[in-house]
């Protein structure tokens, strides 16, 4: 006969009553873990794209320099109460082109919101007006600006130089924006709660800015470009001189030997003369010794006059063939010369049109 206990029953169902706590508290405890990670993934992500607003608002006023040789102004801009020579308000998202919905504070050089003058450096003076001064400002005058800036030392409170800022406040953990109407670099009106707030800042000093523009390498290939033209300026002229010169030898030795073409000319007619001078002195001799003894010393004396007309002629004839030897090379050099000055003229043509382009281009590509 088999006895049987009712307690040993309950057992397998004590068992699954606990099994069930530890599996819910469990539940829990990776449902908290889990919504928790996802709250701080959230905010972290919420936290980059705020950076990234504002990386991207950095870069549109780059951008906007870039094409207009300015900075926009502020919407609802006012002249800093502290920072005088600066206007502060809110980034102008319209003018730029962004879509994002955060507010920024914008702080910006009251001189970068208005058209440069246009900047005339003295390598231009080194061409002989060949790189003229441009009619339009471009983004070279705003380089040159910036640079200005930096050299004249300009600085806040505490030493800052400040070409441009930009700056939004925002929850650290939710990314969400903060609207703090008169927040700025650390300063808050009063009453502002702070506690809490992250700060993201961007600023650009003058020569921050034109580095980031590219103003030194722009300026340096401009200034290399006007340098080169000069070069080639002085070369051509030394060309031109060196032709001057061939031209000049040349005509030289041309008049030469047209002298020496009219001189052998002429010695060929005296020849002639006293040829014609001997023949009437023998037609004329009388037969008396005294006059045959006249004739003679005439026939002697032409005889004389003809050789050394004839040796004139000969030297004039050799002087004429080396004239003429050294004319072909006189020609040579002078033509030789022409082309040296054609090709340093297109030389400078092309080297001015290049460093035009260049100052016409300003930030261009």
């Amino acid at each position: 006969m088999t006895t049987r206990h009712p307690g040993r029953r309950r057992g397998p169902h004590g068992w699954i009553l606990i099994e069930s706590a530890l599996t819910l508290s469990l539940v829990a405890v990776l449902t908290v873990t889990t919504f928790t990670a996802i709250d701080r993934i959230q905010g972290r992500l919420a936290s980059d794209l705020a950076l990234q607003d504002l990386e991207r608002s950095e870069n549109a006023l780059v951008g906007y320099a870039q094409a207009h040789a300015r900075l926009p102004a502020p919407d609802d801009g006012a002249p800093s109460a502290t920072r005088p020579g600066y206007v502060e308000g809110w980034l102008p998202l319209d003018a730029l082109g962004l879509s994002s919905t955060r507010r920024m504070r914008y702080i910006v050089e009251a001189s970068l919101l208005h058209a440069p003058p246009p900047y005339d450096p003295d390598p231009l003076r080194l061409t002989a007006g060949r790189i003229g001064a441009r009619g339009t400002i471009n983004g070279l005058d705003l380089c040159w600006q910036l640079m200005r800036l930096e050299r004249a030392g300009t600085a806040l409170p505490g030493g800052m130089r400040l070409g441009f800022g930009i700056q939004q406040a925002v929850w650290p953990h939710s990314g969400a924006p903060f609207d703090a109407s008169q927040m700025w670099l650390e300063d808050a009106s009063p009453g502002t709660p702070l506690a809490g707030v992250r700060l993201d800042t961007r600023t650009r000093g003058p020569g921050e800015f034109a580095a980031t523009l590219g103003c030194f390498e722009r300026f340096s290939r401009l200034s290399a470009g006007v340098r080169s033209t000069a070069a080639a300026l002085d070369l051509l002229r030394l060309a031109r001189q060196e032709m001057t010169l061939r031209q000049l030898n040349l005509d030289l030795i041309e008049d030469s030997l047209l002298n020496m073409k009219w001189r052998l000319i002429n010695w060929s007619i005296a020849i002639e003369k006293f040829v014609l001078s001997m023949v009437l002195e023998f037609i004329g001799m009388e037969t008396t010794p005294i006059s045959i003894a006249k004739s003679i010393l005439n026939v002697i004396s032409l005889a004389g006059a003809i050789a050394g007309t004839s040796w004139l002629i000969n030297t004039d004839r050799e002087g004429i063939d080396k004239g003429n030897e050294a004319l072909d090379q006189l020609r040579t050099r002078r033509d030789h010369a022409k082309a040296q000055v054609a090709r340093l003229q297109a030389e400078v043509e092309a080297q001015t049109r290049r460093t035009l382009r260049l100052q016409a281009s300003g930030l261009n590509p």
